[in-house]
Order: C-alpha cells, then sequence, then structure tokens
C-alpha cells in the first residue's frame, strides 16, 4: 500500500513549520547584518565627511597665507620701491647742496 498523503501531512506541516522557522530566523540574522553593516557605512561615511572637511579647511588656510604672502611681498616691494624712490630724492638734494657749498666755497676763494 502506498502511503495517503493525509498520513504525511502531520509530518509534512511539522516539517514546512522547522523550515519556516529556520526561513525566519535566517532572514532575522540578515536583516541584523543589514542594520550593522548600514551602521558601519555611515561611521566610515561620517568619518569620510569629517576628513574631508578637515582637508577642505586646510587647503582653504594655505590658499589664504599664500594670498597673504603674495600681498605682503607687493606690500614690501611698493615700500622698497619708495625707499628707493625717497634714497634717490635725497641724493639728489645732498648731491645738490654739496654743489652750492662748493660753488660758495669756490666764490669765496676768488
Amino acid at each position: 500500500f502506498k502511503k495517503s498523503p493525509k498520513n504525511q501531512s502531520p509530518k509534512s506541516d511539522s516539517q514546512l513549520s522547522s523550515i519556516q522557522s529556520q526561513l525566519m530566523k535566517s532572514r532575522q540574522a540578515l536583516e541584523e547584518k543589514d542594520k550593522e553593516r548600514a551602521l558601519e557605512e555611515e561611521k566610515y561615511a561620517q568619518q569620510l565627511r569629517e576628513w574631508q572637511q578637515k582637508v577642505k579647511i586646510e587647503q582653504d588656510e594655505k590658499e589664504n597665507a599664500k594670498t597673504a604672502s603674495k600681498e605682503m611681498i607687493n606690500h614690501l616691494g611698493k615700500e622698497l620701491a619708495s625707499l628707493r624712490t625717497s634714497k634717490t630724492h635725497s641724493e639728489r638734494n645732498a648731491l645738490t647742496a654739496i654743489q652750492r657749498l662748493a660753488a660758495q666755497l669756490n666764490e669765496s676763494k676768488q
């Protein structure tokens, strides 16, 4: 005789129930793993954002320092040019004064 499906039904139901239970446990485990992975990804994404911000700040600071250096170089160049011009004027004035004194000395000798 063949066993009737009704006789196998309780065994099949318990096997099915066991399989469903295992599937639920596996699904829950996968969901937990997904949650952990998502938290880990967010942690690394936050670290990446922090590093990107830090790098941007450092780049901005370097750029500001370059700009400040260029401005200072330009300012010092202008000051130097001004001093040279002033020195030239002073030298001319002194030379003119010396020439006048020399002319006066020559006149007084004559």
